[in-house]
């Protein structure tokens, strides 16, 4: 139906009169269309109930149920339609009374087409404005709803950046922080099966987990935020400090009470992690990375239980700074060489110090600063060739639903090393043609001055990309080959010509004489003049 379109029933327990006001209403210009035409109080009960219509026409006076009780019955049943009262002067009282259940407008017999239509015509006026205020009220409820999850999900992990105050939150997100606590908590939904297996129901069960703690926690905290994702519900509070006891003994009757509910779903498993709660509001940012790593712990202490940041007493760093730096400049080199086995073998010896170092926040930032630096090479040397946004999919839901450091390591280790044997597929399909392109440029301009840069530029290569793939086509390096190549044609000209060594040094792209015979001879094993006196 067309948007603003009203519906109509008519009821009169004469026809006739049904068929005059059918006739008297201009359908058309007040948007209107019939819903039904009805001759007892009791089909017209039933119809209303069948069509909700928004505006039901109606004598007093009707057989079966009269109208004083038909609308008794409506107003009960909470259905929000609108009554025009027709009547005829001896029972005008009696529709009077009718007045009590809010009936909007009463005409009296005989009808005039004027007063009908605009009787009409400001009843549909009046739904129009109670439609579009109800809408603006939803829609504020809903804005201000995101916003609040906009700031918990985007803002909160940056607050110390942002340098926001109370008053800019407040004026900005539509929230009402208080002096006193704040604190982040997760709770982490886990499924034995796949992601592709989630039960349909496990959308129902995370929105009662939502509204559960709403339920418990809103009569005790001055706010609550929550950004639900599909198997993650991440809430952020602010309440009196007076209230800290409190909210931890809820926090434990919540657990055992939306424990109950996934308890029908065998394969579901239940975490909650607790931040720690702060006096300072910017410190939320700090409180979510210790309810995330209290959730992480999960793959050691296991799931179904409370984990409090707190109580875990886990150390800062696993690696001191200057074995992470060889750590990622070994896997920089992993990367930009494509050696799948050197990267594997690098993870390998990162989770053999994990498993008697573990730290979720230390080891957290490792794992996303590998990501980072594999995307950031293949971007460099492969210019960004690959989905990043399925391998950034794929390597975040496997971490975030690992739930131990043995299926941790697969889910860092798969998503990267599948990435790379599609880059060294892809290089096997294209490295011939530019490394023998390479190779004919180097041919037809070895007597010019000439760096890898150049060269990688010729054949439209990133130099990193092109030095690698000419070394793992050639076995040598490109600055190597480069020199060879000159230093053959060098010996050719010292046997066949009768050219200078200062001529034959420009010949091949050298204009310091002393450099081409210093460097003749490294390659060559003699001076330029010596092999010239046994050769030429």
């Amino acid at each position: 139906m067309a948007e603003g379109i009203k519906k109509v029933i008519i009821a009169d327990d004469e026809v006739l009169i049904c068929e005059l006001m059918k006739k008297l209403i201009d359908w058309e210009r007040l948007n209107l269309k019939l819903a039904g035409e009805v001759y007892n109080g009791k089909e017209l009960y039933d119809v209303i109930l069948k069509e909700a219509p928004d505006i039901v026409i109606t004598d007093i006076s009707m057989p079966e149920m009269d109208g004083i009780e038909l609308i008794g019955k409506i107003r009960k049943e909470g259905i929000p339609c609108h009554f025009i009262i027709v009547s005829g002067y001896r029972q005008f009282e009696y529709a009077h009374n009718a007045l009590k259940y809010n009936v909007e407008d009463y005409i009296l017999k005989p009808v005039d087409s004027g007063e009908l239509n605009n009787a009409i015509k400001k009843l549909s006026d009046k739904i129009d404005t109670g439609r579009k205020s109800r809408n603006e009220k939803l829609l504020n409820k809903q804005g201000e709803k995101l916003l609040k999850r906009f700031f918990l999900s985007k803002v909160v992990p940056n607050l110390p950046k942002e340098q926001k105050t109370f008053e800019d939150v407040n004026r900005e997100y539509g929230i009402n922080f208080q002096e006193g606590l704040f604190q982040v908590i997760y709770v982490k939904s886990d499924m034995q099966n796949s992601m592709q297996d989630y039960d349909a129901n496990f959308s129902s069960i995370q929105e009662k987990i939502s509204s559960v703690f709403y339920e418990k926690f809103q009569p005790i905290c001055f706010n609550i935020l929550t950004d639900p994702t599909f198997d993650t519900l991440k809430i952020g509070i602010n309440y009196p400090a007076e209230k800290e006891y409190v909210i931890y003994e809820e926090i434990r009757n919540y657990f055992e009470r939306i424990r109950n509910l996934v308890d029908l779903f065998k394969e579901y498993q239940l975490t909650i992690g607790l931040g720690h709660p702060y006096k300072k509001m910017e410190f939320l940012s700090v409180s979510d990375k210790e309810a995330q790593a209290a959730v992480s712990s999960r793959m050691l202490l296991g799931c179904d239980r409370i984990i409090y940041w707190d109580a875990l007493k886990q150390p800062e760093t696993i690696m001191e700074d200057s074995e992470k730096h060889d750590f990622y400049r070994n896997l920089e080199k992993d990367f930009e060489l494509l050696d799948v086995s050197e990267f594997q073998e690098d993870l390998q010896n990162l989770f053999h110090v994990v498993r008697t170092h573990f730290s979720a926040l230390a080891l957290a930032d490792i794992l996303e600063t590998i990501l980072e630096l594999f995307l950031k090479t293949e971007e460099k040397l492969f210019a960004g060739v690959l989905n990043e946004d399925y391998v950034r999919k794929q390597y975040v839901y496997g971490i975030h639903n690992a739930l131990s450091l043995s299926i941790l390591q697969r889910a860092v280790e798969q998503p990267v090393s599948e990435a790379m044997e599609s880059l060294i597929q892809r290089v096997d399909q294209q490295k011939t043609k530019p490394v023998r392109s390479a190779m004919v440029y180097v041919e037809e301009n070895y007597q010019n001055p000439m760096r890898l840069e150049d060269v990688a530029a010729y054949v439209n290569l990133n130099p990193v990309y092109f030095s690698n793939i000419f070394k793992r086509e050639t076995g040598e390096n490109f600055t190597d080959y480069l020199t060879k190549y000159r230093m053959e044609e060098a010996k050719r000209l010292l046997r066949d010509t009768g050219n200078t060594i200062r001529e034959i040094a420009e010949q091949t792209g050298y204009t310091d004489t002393r450099y081409f015979s210093k460097l003749f001879k490294k390659v060559v094993g003699i001076k330029p003049s010596e092999y010239r006196k046994i050769y030429g």
